[in-house]
């Protein structure tokens, strides 16, 4: 996967990622999780650490990326569907948009094959909760043509953040690609 993100935001790769205050992996555990899974966080705001973000509510910028191994039962039920719920506990496309208070509205959604196979969408997503101001992603997920790996990227903050900052943030999606493994 590559993607362009600006210098100045704060980056945080897998060590990171799957690391907690609890348990810091080694160079050969962090190996083992790497052959099956790989993630990034990104974010505008200027952070030392993951436990200091706010996500996608947050005034400022916030992305993930990442490549997941997926298993064999996974494979067998694949779907655009799931797709759509990668970073979402519901899809904004379904009836039931909503979960835990937290409503999903699709504001757009694009389906797409790559040339070499890769089957995939884009969607930008609001996403309301009481008490929050409204939050919007806009993200891309894809498949492999043999649907072993799925990969994202997600970026968003909340609406406003997001107005001011459309075309950093189209930027950094729009410059998503994968090459097969």
């Amino acid at each position: 996967m590559y993607f362009k993100v600006p210098q100045s935001w704060s980056n945080f790769g897998p060590k990171d990622v799957y690391s907690t205050p609890q348990m810091t992996l080694s160079a050969s555990q962090l190996a083992s999780i790497e052959t099956g899974n790989w993630a990034t966080v990104f974010t505008a705001q200027r952070a030392t650490s993951l436990s200091s973000l706010t996500g996608i509510f947050a005034g400022a910028p916030f992305g993930i990326s990442q490549a997941t191994k997926l298993s064999a039962s996974q494979r067998d039920s694949f779907s655009l569907a799931t797709l759509r719920k990668l970073l979402l506990p519901v899809d904004p496309l379904s009836s039931s948009n909503s979960a835990s208070g937290v409503t999903y509205a699709s504001q757009s959604y694009n389906e797409f094959v790559t040339p070499n196979g890769m089957r995939g969408s884009r969607m930008v997503v609001y996403v309301k909760q009481s008490g929050k101001p409204t939050a919007v992603l806009d993200q891309v997920a894809e498949v492999d043509a043999n649907t072993n790996w799925v990969y994202l990227i997600g970026v968003g903050c909340d609406l406003t953040c997001f107005n001011s900052n459309k075309s950093t943030i189209q930027t950094i999606v729009s410059s998503w690609s994968v090459k097969e493994r």
